[in-house]
Parts: C-alpha cells; sequence; structure tokens
C-alpha cells in the first residue's frame, strides 16, 4: 500500500473505470394493485407449521460450567475535564491502533429549539453543514481530509477519525467545519429543496404516520414532541432563519466530545484547546429536555398501509422515569425475561405454545433524562393481533405478580453482563457509550455500575420495578397493515 503512486490509481482508473459502459436503474412507486391474503392458496398453499410445545431447554453438560463464572466488564478510567468555555472533554487511552477516534455531540433538540412554523431549519442546517466551510467548498475541504487520511462528519453529531501523527491537523479541519460552516445562499436552496422533499413523502408514508400516531397516543396533546415538519414549512425557510438556529445550537457548553486511541490525555486536551478553545457561548443556554409528561391512557389506532399484507404493531406507553433512575436496571431485566435473546424469552415461548406466529418481536426502553417510553414491537397476521397482544400485556402482569424463578433471572443476569462486556469491544462502542453516558449525565463508569447492580439484583426487585413502572392494561396500540 506505501508503493501505490498517484499515478499508478489514475492509470487503473482510466483502465477500468468506463461510465458509458454503466448500468443505471430508476426505481418508481406505482401502484401494484391487491395485496394476495397469506391465507388463500397462493404459492402452493399455506406452509404448515406446529409451534405448540415449546419450553426453555435445558443446556447442555458441556456448556453448564458458562453460567458459573459471568463476566464482569473492564472499568473505564477515561479522563474528564472542562475547558474554560465549558467544553467537556473525555479521553479514553487504548493501545490497540494507531488510529484516533473522536466523537461529539452538541446536545441540541429541535423540538425545544426551533422557533414555531420553522419546522424542518435543523434538517436543512444538517446537509448544510456538509458542504464544506467558510473558506472551503465540499471538493476543496475533502481533498484536505484526503490529504491527511482523516474521515469527518460535523453536524450536531460529529466524528473524526485519523492517525495518531495528524490528530492536530484533522482537529484543525473539524473546527473549520464546526464553527465555520457554508452557509451559502445557493447551497441553502439546493439543500432546502431536498428537505422540503423528504417532508413530502414523509407525510405520505404509512410507517411515518404510524410514528406520529403512536406519539400522539402517549404524549399530552401539547407535548413539544409532537411537532411535525411539513413542506410548506420548509418552503418558507430563509437562510437567516437557518443562520439564526445555528447560533442558538453550536455552544461549546453544550458540546462533548470523546477522543479513544493511544495518545495522552494531557496532548489531547491541548490540541483541543488549540482550535476549540476560542468558541464563545452566545447568551443563556438553550433548553433542551422534553417534559416529563404523565401517563397515557390506553388507546387503539389503525394506519391504512395498502402496500402491506401484514399488520406491523406497536404496544408503548410513556412513564415519567429519568434514564438515571435505579429502576432502570430492573426494567432491563425484566425485559430480558419477558423477550430474551428473542426465542429465549417468554413472550416468544408463550406465543408459539398458542400458535400465534410472529414475524418478528422486540421490547425495550427508550430513556431519556426527564421520561422513558416502554416500546413493544411485532408483526403478524391481522387475524392473530388481538391475542397476541392480550398474551404480552398477560405475560407482563404474570412478572409482576409472581417473581421469576431463580434459573429465569440467572439466565436474564448472564445475558445481561455479556452484553456489557461486548459493549465496549470496539472503539466505535467505547466511545459512543462513553459519549451516550455524557449526555444522559451517568456516571462514566456506568457499565461497571450496572454489572454490579445486575449481580446482586433479586426477582423481588425485579417484580417490583415493573409493577411501580408499566401499565399493561394502558399500553397504547398502533396497527399499520392491509
Amino acid at each position: 500500500v506505501r508503493k501505490v503512486t498517484p499515478k499508478a490509481v489514475n492509470r487503473v482508473a482510466v483502465r477500468y473505470i468506463d461510465l458509458g459502459k454503466a448500468d443505471f436503474a430508476t426505481l418508481t412507486p406505482l401502484q401494484s394493485g391487491p395485496t394476495i391474503p397469506l391465507t388463500s392458496q397462493g404459492f402452493g398453499g399455506l406452509e404448515p407449521i406446529d409451534l405448540a410445545g415449546a419450553s426453555p431447554t435445558p443446556l447442555p453438560s458441556w456448556a453448564k460450567g458458562l453460567t458459573a463464572d459471568l463476566p464482569n466488564p473492564a472499568a473505564s478510567k477515561p479522563t474528564d475535564v472542562r475547558l474554560s468555555n465549558g467544553l467537556r472533554l473525555i479521553v479514553q487511552p487504548e493501545r490497540g491502533s494507531a488510529v484516533v477516534n473522536l466523537y461529539g455531540l452538541v446536545d441540541s433538540n429541535p423540538y425545544t429549539e426551533a422557533p414555531k412554523g420553522e419546522g424542518g431549519v435543523d434538517e436543512v442546517l444538517g446537509q448544510l453543514m456538509s458542504d464544506g466551510t467558510s473558506t472551503m467548498n465540499r471538493t476543496q475541504f475533502q481533498s484536505a481530509l484526503d490529504k491527511i487520511g482523516a474521515q469527518e462528519s460535523g453536524g450536531t453529531r460529529f466524528s473524526l477519525s485519523v492517525l495518531r501523527g495528524q490528530l492536530p491537523a484533522a482537529v484543525d479541519l473539524l473546527a473549520q467545519n464546526l464553527l465555520q460552516p457554508r452557509l451559502r445562499s445557493k447551497d441553502f436552496e439546493i439543500e432546502k429543496r431536498l428537505v422540503e422533499q423528504i417532508a413530502s413523502a414523509r407525510a405520505q408514508n404509512p410507517s411515518a404516520k404510524a410514528h406520529h400516531a403512536f406519539l400522539e397516543a402517549v404524549l399530552p396533546a401539547k407535548d413539544p414532541a409532537l411537532r411535525r415538519t411539513t413542506a410548506s414549512q420548509v418552503n418558507a425557510l430563509t437562510l437567516p432563519e437557518v443562520k439564526s438556529y445555528y447560533r442558538t445550537v453550536f455552544r461549546p457548553d453544550m458540546t462533548t466530545m470523546v477522543v479513544v486511541g493511544n495518545i495522552s490525555p494531557v496532548d489531547v486536551q491541548a490540541i483541543v484547546e488549540r482550535y476549540f478553545g476560542g468558541w464563545k457561548n452566545n447568551g443563556k443556554a438553550p433548553n433542551v429536555l422534553l417534559p416529563r409528561g404523565r401517563p397515557n391512557k390506553p388507546s387503539r389506532t389503525r394506519v391504512k398501509d395498502p402496500q402491506s399484507t401484514i399488520d406491523q404493531v406497536r404496544l408503548a406507553e410513556l412513564n415519567p422515569m429519568a434514564r438515571s433512575d435505579s429502576a432502570y436496571y430492573d426494567l432491563k431485566a425484566a425485559n430480558e425475561i419477558l423477550v430474551g435473546g428473542t426465542y429465549a424469552g417468554r413472550f416468544l415461548t408463550d406465543l408459539n405454545n398458542q400458535n400465534l406466529p410472529v414475524s418478528f418481536l422486540s421490547a425495550s426502553y427508550s430513556s431519556g433524562r426527564s421520561r422513558t417510553l416502554y416500546l413493544i414491537d411485532f408483526a403478524a397476521e391481522p387475524s392473530d393481533v388481538s391475542q397476541i397482544s392480550q398474551l404480552i400485556r398477560s405475560d407482563i402482569t404474570g412478572l409482576q405478580a409472581h417473581p421469576a424463578p431463580r434459573k429465569e433471572l440467572a439466565r436474564a443476569r448472564g445475558a445481561l453482563l455479556c452484553s456489557l462486556v461486548l459493549s465496549r469491544a470496539s472503539y466505535n462502542e467505547i466511545g459512543n457509550a462513553l459519549l451516550n453516558d455524557a449526555r444522559l449525565h451517568l456516571p462514566l463508569d456506568e457499565d461497571t455500575v450496572a454489572a454490579k447492580i445486575y449481580a446482586h439484583m433479586t426477582s423481588k426487585e425485579v417484580s417490583a420495578a415493573l409493577r411501580r413502572w408499566v401499565r399493561a392494561k394502558d399500553l397504547a396500540e398502533v396497527v399499520q397493515g392491509p
């Protein structure tokens, strides 16, 4: 690779890349006519599947020792400093590679920061951030990155990857992109048209309609997250409005950088201070927190999707639990018991015993600093949806009333501990985990804290947390299908 020359690259490109021989295809959406019911005799008739009789499978003798000595994640020991302008810098030294990775976040929320009537201003700004800097257009900026072998992306979530020796030059380019973006009228009109087309398509998309229906079902009527971006709002945007939004959002005191690589924290701090130390805050820090809201009421909404042959279902509810609440870990254990590794959880075991197949099934907690959304998603035949929804609710109330047996909790604990270890298996996972911990105001050794909690939690604690924070009878149901 070191011996490759520009002349050789150009020679190969001229010889092998011939766009005159390229094939191009354009996919245009068309109405395809009525869907074929899966209960018909099309495609050779129904597939006979007997799912009944599912039960927990005991481990073979050679595998029983795997649960005896469960792993614990290695303790993270990053440095954590704030520059004089408020920028937070976290450095995790790692010796696995000569590449240094930087991960960054400007803590922002268009639902609370974008002025009313300026829907899509964040999306237009995000597009413009990839157009270069005030002194370099897109091509020139990319050429400057190429010269030092760096990969960079800008915006409120930004990143940088480069060899250690080129880190100062790469951070210089990153600073130019974030602090001096190319917000020109010509680029603005192009990016605005693109976002307008996206907003127009989104308004007709069944999945987007189903997503908004779910938000309407669980959030209070005036919740900021219910704001929708329309094509007309994007069309009315002006470049001064985009620039004003940029000045509101991009602030050092709302920015966190995480650097992972074989480099000293002292050297990293000196480099970051050189190029970001002069960044100033503009006025009072904006509010980025969504309101806690109040528990939603049960509801059922159907969104028509004429191109679908099955129902895609979301069961959801809102509760005012913050991610920092210790009950979060008990709920993760409860979710592992109910869902497990897809086939190991109660949901699928019981669905199989009732001969109620699902195309997929997942459940998760989406937790922020002020509230949590509990989400259960599955896809199934329309005729089975009601029974499946009822069985899921029944399994939740069953675990609330009766603590899980010791072996079931041990399996869940083992899966959670293993996932913590695997979540630190690469620079990307280390960097993004630290960035996420910082965003949620969690300790930077959160994985170690979680491991200790998982190791000592009891079945009674898991059931008690599930009773407190999950209301099975109040789950809102949104169905997208034919």
